[in-house]
């Protein structure tokens, strides 16, 4: 073990603290670890100035986002009643907000399957509302089909980054790139 900045690492994580050190890494303590393909922090973490997605630089141009998660166990409260899911999830998720950096390549996919999410949400109202003006169920299932697609799709591509676990002190993510890992310790929690 070494002692550097106020810190004890160990000597395998010597490399990447000095790199973090000269990245501006804050307190003196490492805040960001890999966990397989899943990136650890702490709530307080600031990331590095990469994507998320690629690894590529992306000149301070960073996403906030709030994330929530609940114990998935949870979910079995759906099948008792959905409200009291609702009530419940609301009252003990956990919470983080996080600045993720996204290239220009991936914020602009993003901005285009969230707009055709969008799109198809549109649509499917419309085409509800068609339904009901003509009385053609055909139409109305037919909105419904695209109003629920548009909503899981935006759901589903819209997203940069899974939580997979949060807690008071740190925050489990999934989505992010090997390439992004790759310059990260290891989490030894």
């Amino acid at each position: 073990m070494l002692f550097l900045n106020n810190t004890w690492i160990c000597a395998q994580c010597k490399p990447v603290f000095i790199q973090k050190l000269k990245e501006g890494l804050r307190g003196g303590r490492l805040s960001l670890w890999r966990q397989g393909r899943t990136l650890v922090m702490r709530q307080d973490a600031e990331l590095p100035d990469r994507c998320v997605k690629c690894n590529a630089s992306v000149n301070g141009a960073k996403l906030r986002r709030n994330l929530y998660w609940h114990h998935p166990g949870l979910y079995l409260l759906i099948f008792l009643n959905l409200l009291i899911y609702f009530i419940v999830a609301l009252c003990v998720r956990k919470r983080a907000k996080i600045s993720l950096g996204l290239c220009e390549k991936h914020r602009a996919s993003r901005v285009k399957a969230i707009s055709l999410a969008w799109s198809l949400v549109l649509l499917g109202v419309l085409l509800l509302v068609a339904a009901f003006g003509k009385e053609n169920g055909w139409l109305g299932l037919s909105g419904v089909i695209l109003l629920l697609a548009g909503m899981i799709y935006g759901l589903i591509r819209g997203r940069i980054v899974t939580p997979r676990r949060i807690d008071k002190e740190h925050v489990w993510l999934n989505g992010v790139c090997a390439e992004y890992l790759e310059s990260l310790p290891d989490w030894n929690g």
